[in-house]
């Protein structure tokens, strides 16, 4: 599988941006500090919480669609980003930023 072009990355702004989940079957959040919450339009929270600051993430598979859009807060972050990796979008290949795709050369035996 080409991860590339299944998944969405969005470089999110701590508690102010939203993330809408529709036609996807779920959305990970991925930040580096030591709280991580994300909340819902209905007021339900998923939170994850560390002593010293690391990597945290929340992974919400098949998400209701009719708690809306979902908000995420990174706290105690010394300015680390946090990303929304929205996966299994129904509409593919997904653009989402400036990159390159690789395929590894086939291997030919060397003859001796």
């Amino acid at each position: 599988m080409n991860l590339s072009k299944n998944v969405k990355v969005m470089l999110l702004v701590s508690g102010t941006t939203e993330v809408d989940p529709t036609n996807y079957d779920g959305v990970l959040f991925l930040g580096n500090g030591t709280k991580l919450e994300v909340a819902d339009e209905k007021g339900d929270v998923a939170e994850v919480t560390k002593g010293t600051a690391g990597v945290l993430y929340v992974d919400i598979y098949r998400p209701i669609e009719s708690a809306g859009k979902l908000t995420a807060t990174l706290t105690n972050s010394s300015g680390a980003d946090l990303y929304a990796i929205l996966y299994q979008g129904r509409v593919k290949p997904e653009s989402w930023g400036t990159g390159e795709m690789l395929i590894s050369p086939v291997s030919i035996p060397s003859e001796s």
